[in-house]
């Protein structure tokens, strides 16, 4: 009788996305015994489907961090392995309609993020939060003309910037996103 006591060998990659990553698992040996999880840090698991015998080797990630990888076969034995991923990075862009007393600027998200937003924020220090959906429909009240740096931060902690020019006839913003 045949006890399997190898722990399966893999590798893992990363590809990066427009707002998130996709780390990949790619089994090197299996030992004697099939691969039954595959799980992440952060309480993904991916089980072997008792059907077709296949297992997913794929998650999809949308903070930057360190994430442990653990793979497991149906004898018990466990490997582990870490991946960083550090480069998911949101984009965002600013439209402004010039208005008589005002100006409103339209925020738009401009990647494939899988994270709701969680506040858009002025350099001006004001910020407003999101509602449970990571939508905004908020107004900055802006005192004066000038560049104003908007920051948006989804609920992952990724952080993008871009900048608007508000002419001198500005009283308020309103943005949108």
């Amino acid at each position: 009788e045949n006890i399997d006591s190898r722990r399966p060998i893999f590798n893992l990659t990363s590809e990066t996305k427009n707002g998130y990553a996709i780390i990949r698992v790619d089994i090197e040996d299996d030992g004697l015994s099939k691969i039954s999880k595959i799980s992440l840090s952060n309480g993904a698991v991916n089980r072997r489907d008792e059907e077709t015998g296949e297992i997913d080797k794929e998650f999809t990630v949308s903070k930057n961090s360190k994430y442990i990888v653990s793979v497991e076969d149906e004898a018990g034995n466990i490997s582990k392995k870490d991946i960083k991923i550090a480069d998911i990075q949101r984009s965002i862009s600013a439209n402004i309609e010039n208005k008589t007393a005002y100006s409103i600027v339209t925020v738009n998200i401009t990647d494939d993020g899988i994270s709701k937003i969680n506040e858009i924020s002025l350099s001006n220090g004001e910020k407003h939060e999101s509602d449970a959906n990571g939508n905004i429909n908020k107004v900055f009240n802006i005192g004066k003309g000038g560049e104003y740096k908007v920051t948006m931060l989804d609920v992952d902690d990724n952080i993008c910037e871009t900048s608007v020019v508000i002419p001198d006839i500005t009283r308020k913003i309103k943005i949108v996103a």
